[in-house]
């Protein structure tokens, strides 16, 4: 009865939630449908695009550097343990302390697991 009562209650305020909702994609749906009309007015004329020769004539000098230091610091191997390996190893540290304690805490999670199915 109880269970009743709450699932009418949640089907009520999901519907109202799910209505209101609705108003408001409609209401962005309606704007969207007015607002291209107001930019094409507004929207100045666009500058010309630099000729291809103009962009690229004048690259630096030291951009060969610049890649030579990206190949590099590909190459390098990681002088460190990883996360992952860090977060394993802080795992197993924590589960060598006081073993026992938390065999007999997962033992009685697993008990409990066993009565309530």
């Amino acid at each position: 009865m109880i269970f009743d009562v709450f699932l009418l209650i949640l089907i009520v305020v999901l519907w109202g939630k799910m209505n209101r909702l609705s108003q408001k994609l409609d209401n962005v749906h309606a704007t969207k449908r007015e607002e291209p009309h107001a930019q094409e007015a507004e929207t100045p004329a666009a500058e010309p695009a630099p000729a291809p020769d103009e962009k690229y004539a004048t690259a630096p000098e030291s951009s060969m550097q610049y890649v030579g230091d990206v190949e590099d610091a590909f190459k390098k191997e990681p002088s460190g343990p990883t996360e992952v390996q860090k977060a394993t190893q802080d795992f197993v540290n924590w589960l060598k302390e006081d073993w026992l304690l938390k065999l007999g805490a997962f033992l009685l999670l697993i008990g409990f697991g066993w009565f309530v199915k």
